[in-house]
């Protein structure tokens, strides 16, 4: 996935103490900033008050309906439950149609990507998180380096748990190139790479961001995620 950053994070330099209240900062928004800012999306809230309250009365409702009226409201239950199952069908049907749609794609040819001088190219952040894979680290960070794009718009987050000892060891020996570097993510629960990527946020430079998984690797001219 790819989006558009409208602004750039500023970051202190390492080794101040500015820069440790905001690696701090950075790590609380990647674990907590969701759930503070929008409770309703965050998974961390199941059921909202309201919605605790709706399904207790309708629980309730069931219950003394199965007592009084057995057959007439296990017939209801049993439709609701086919009409939401058929709902739910035609959502998924409708969603794989419009994702078939030609003009759901934007394809772009390596001649055309290849065609656009360094001037007319956005500068580019990468995130590309990875937790316990040293075995492939190293392809990875080869992969990175053979992207063909200008290395002074091209930025490569190397996301890794800061406790993750045998992939730091590992990328280090692969070689760093000149776009490519290792963001240490400071070790705290989750361990998820979305937690990472998160974290990552607040260290990027480029006006768009995109994620590449660590097992899948891009040929030279894709940058897309």
């Amino acid at each position: 996935m790819a989006r558009s950053v409208s602004t750039r994070p500023v970051v202190p330099p390492e080794g101040t103490e500015a820069h440790d209240e905001y690696t701090r900062a950075a790590l609380h928004d990647a674990v907590f900033g969701l759930r503070e800012r929008s409770p309703v999306s965050s998974a961390s809230v199941a059921f909202t008050p309201v919605q605790k309250w709706i399904g207790l009365s309708l629980l309730a409702t069931l219950v003394v309906a199965l007592v009084v009226v057995t057959k007439p409201a296990l017939i209801v239950v049993t439709t609701v439950c086919t009409l939401g199952y058929i709902a739910t069908l035609a959502d998924r049907l409708l969603l794989f149609s419009r994702g078939l749609a030609r003009d759901a794609l934007l394809i772009v040819s390596d001649e055309e990507a290849l065609a656009l001088t360094d001037d007319q190219l956005p500068p580019y952040t990468v995130l590309v998180p990875a937790y316990n894979e040293p075995e492939v680290v190293g392809d990875l960070v080869a992969a990175m380096d053979a992207l063909d794009y200008p290395d002074d718009k091209l930025q490569v987050l190397l996301l890794l748990e800061e406790d993750d000892a045998v992939t730091i060891e590992a990328a280090e020996a692969a070689g760093l190139g000149a776009s490519v570097e290792i963001l240490k993510v400071p070790a705290a629960d989750p361990r998820t790479k979305p937690k990472a990527c998160n974290y990552g946020l607040h260290f990027t430079t480029g006006e768009i961001v995109t994620i590449f998984d660590a097992r899948t690797f891009r040929t030279p001219c894709n940058c897309g995620g």
